[in-house]
């Protein structure tokens, strides 16, 4: 697999892309990938639009989350965010849940230390993951994220995430591409704007490549979860729960 680590700013998503990429209960009418997003019940994709209670309300409620840190990202905050973010430990792996429920699963670890006071960044994981059934050779893709939670004060830096795609008809599914991304929130002309720091791409060139020459994955539970690594007053770690 031919796999390419970016790091920088200028792999934005901007205006025009982040509705694509963000469809948070609007109508997209891109038909490109359903988005799963933690307490999503439902799907967004072309047909259907988003069908979930109170959508509007939680539109509303992200949105202004988003627009908290109100001017934008300036210079030195990019080149501190640029030298002192990173993202690791990509694997994909089987799961098998205490209900025998089959899972594709995909893990990787991102960390920020040093450099700016990190905490008045809003950080967000995103993954899109191409599979392919080892039976069939049908080949999906699925994309995910999650806006990380704030971490406290003996909170590391250090942070682990898994998606987890339920085998469902599949049978034994096998990665064949995937792009990770962790960046933070922004704001350009108003508007939110999502910049990745770190970057992984395997075996596709573009986020766009990997989701135009496949189908979606419908109709699945996506769960995207991510736990805190935590310091105790004798500087011994743990990581919390996975949520």
């Amino acid at each position: 697999m031919v796999r390419t680590l970016r790091n920088g700013l200028v792999h934005g998503l901007r205006a025009e892309s982040f509705q694509k990429h963000f469809p948070y209960g609007y109508r997209v009418d891109l038909g490109l990938q359903p988005i799963y997003y933690e307490g999503m019940n439902e799907v967004c994709n072309k047909e259907r639009g988003v069908r979930m209670k109170n959508w509007y309300t939680i539109l509303m409620v992200l949105l202004a989350g988003f627009f908290v840190a109100g001017a934008a990202l300036t210079e030195d905050e990019m080149e501190s965010l640029e030298d002192y973010v990173n993202l690791a430990a990509i694997n994909d792996d089987d799961y098998e849940d205490e209900n025998e429920v089959e899972y594709f699963e995909l893990t990787f670890r991102t960390n920020q230390r040093g450099g700016e006071d990190f905490s008045k960044f809003k950080f967000m994981a995103k993954a899109f993951i191409e599979l392919k059934d080892k039976k069939t050779d049908t080949v999906c893709h699925v994309a995910v994220f999650k806006e990380k939670p704030s971490g406290g004060s003996t909170y590391t830096g250090t942070d682990e995430w898994r998606v987890l795609i339920p085998y469902g008809e599949m049978h034994r599914p096998k990665m064949e591409a995937c792009v990770v991304q962790y960046g933070v929130m922004d704001t350009k002309d108003g508007e939110p704007v999502f910049v990745p720091i770190v970057e992984d791409f395997d075996d596709a060139e573009t986020i766009e490549e990997l989701l135009e020459r496949t189908p979606e994955l419908e109709d699945a539970d996506v769960i995207f979860q991510h736990k805190f690594e935590l310091e105790n007053s004798d500087g011994d770690t743990n990581f919390t729960e996975w949520k």
